[in-house]
């Protein structure tokens, strides 16, 4: 087990049928542990990294490796898909930063990626014209809407875990609630209100005099 780092593949695209609208997502591409991660292993994830960024194609979402889907029968093999934040290129397969699971691609009956949603039971289904525009997978032009990463409804409380390594526990605007790590110097007395409409990438060093996010 173990953190594991994953980059946008730069050029890699897979094309993805969501609630009947076509689109082109991304894909990451799997890398080391955070604890296999050596400096030259390091170095080579920023220049994958600078790879994509250099693409300057962004997608909307992506793929993010096969992953079994129901822990009992019916189960299913399928990949994840991600939203995707503009100008992101790296993540982590704890909590995926955050960013929002859309569903699962498995291929349709002529081969092509759809994507499915999760019944209670592990089975999945397609997700319908109708179901896609009830989620919110899709914009008014009838594509693939960008929902990347959510901001941070309410912060409930924070903790120091140890020195200056703090957490946070937060209410994202998307309804789920989530632990944010973040870096306070000691003794530091935390406003929660200063977490409130930024990112969980945003707060990972509390810096109270920064000005408000616009």
């Amino acid at each position: 087990m173990g953190v594991v780092n994953y980059v946008l593949k730069g050029g890699a695209r897979r094309t993805l049928v969501v609630g009947g609208a076509v689109t082109e997502v991304g894909v990451l591409e799997r890398h080391w542990k955070q604890t296999e991660t050596t400096a030259g292993r390091a170095a080579l994830l920023d220049r994958r990294a600078a790879d994509a960024r250099r693409g300057g194609w962004f997608p909307k979402a992506v793929l993010a490796g096969e992953h079994l889907v129901g822990s009992a029968a019916p189960s299913s093999t399928a990949f994840l898909v991600l939203g995707w934040d503009e100008g992101r290129t790296v993540t982590q397969d704890y909590d995926w930063s955050h960013l929002p699971r859309l569903g699962y691609a498995k291929p349709g009956e002529d081969g092509v990626l759809v994507l499915h949603e999760a019944t209670e039971g592990g089975a999945l289904r397609p997700v319908t014209p109708e179901r896609a525009r009830a989620l919110g997978l899709v914009g008014e032009d009838g594509g693939l809407a960008r929902r990347g990463q959510p901001t941070i409804a309410a912060c409930l409380g924070v903790s120091r875990v140890y020195r200056e390594h703090h957490r946070a526990e937060v209410v994202l605007d998307d309804g789920r609630r989530a632990g944010v790590g973040f870096t306070a110097d000691e003794g530091a007395d935390v406003d929660p209100d200063w977490f409130v409409g930024k990112t969980p990438d945003e707060v990972r060093s509390y810096e109270p005099s920064a000005p408000p996010r616009p």
